[in-house]
């Protein structure tokens, strides 16, 4: 079992389970791998003074996690010791003045394999059936919808992107110009000091092209197969 420490997001796969851990005041986050049954865990900082936003591990050759200043970072060989970790600058880089920066996050990854991973800052979405092979491996296209709050891609052919009130499919993600089907979210609406709002979906999975799991920050859950 894993001491007690401030985990995020987390994925697995045969062979290997890894989490996104908070950073230390002034230190890098880090991700944290277990191996089957806890045999063995390691934790490896990640070079990134921004924190770890998601992660992606198709196999327990490939994990790829984002960052909130529009990094990807992947390792080819998270179940060693000393896994390597090289960040690939896909969304806007930091801009900076000397009161503040604006950031670009990078906030939704979704591996289907070691051969498809897409990623999301809400507005584009970038695919590399590289991940590994650097920024030019990354290639950019507009998501159909603004605000996009999560990403899910079940195999190499199909990935879903949902907002607060649709679901977006497409069967062509490698396209420079993928072409997405939309479909409407049920009405749902949830109570609220400010009266009842529409849900907002913050997860998505779908292991299969015939199901996803979607899930809220109050407790909400939606599934459509």
């Amino acid at each position: 079992m894993v001491a007690a420490r401030s985990l995020g997001a987390v994925s697995c796969a045969t062979g290997l389970c890894a989490a996104t851990e908070a950073s230390p005041a002034g230190g890098y986050p880090s991700v944290v791998t277990l191996t089957p049954r806890g045999r063995s865990t390691t934790s490896v900082a990640v070079a990134t003074y921004q924190q770890l936003s998601q992660i992606s591990c198709p196999s327990a050759n490939l994990c790829v996690v984002s960052d909130t200043a529009g990094e990807v970072h992947v390792s080819t060989n998270p179940t060693v010791p000393h896994p390597a970790w090289s960040g690939v600058q896909i969304g806007t880089a930091p801009q900076c003045d000397k009161y503040n920066c604006n950031y670009d996050p990078i906030l939704t990854v979704s591996c289907a394999s070691e051969h498809l991973c897409v990623a999301s800052d809400a507005n584009d979405l970038w695919v590399s059936t590289h991940p590994a092979g650097g920024a030019a491996s990354w290639i950019k296209s507009a998501l159909p919808g603004k605000a996009i709050t999560a990403t899910s891609c079940p195999s190499d052919s199909t990935c879903v992107a949902v907002s607060a009130q649709t679901a977006y499919t497409t069967f062509d993600p490698t396209d420079r110009v993928p072409q997405w089907k939309s479909m409407p979210l049920p009405p749902i609406t949830l109570p609220s000091p400010r009266g009842r709002v529409p849900m907002q979906i913050s997860s998505l999975s779908c292991p299969t092209t015939h199901a996803c799991v979607a899930v809220d920050g109050v407790a909400s859950l939606l599934s459509a197969t």
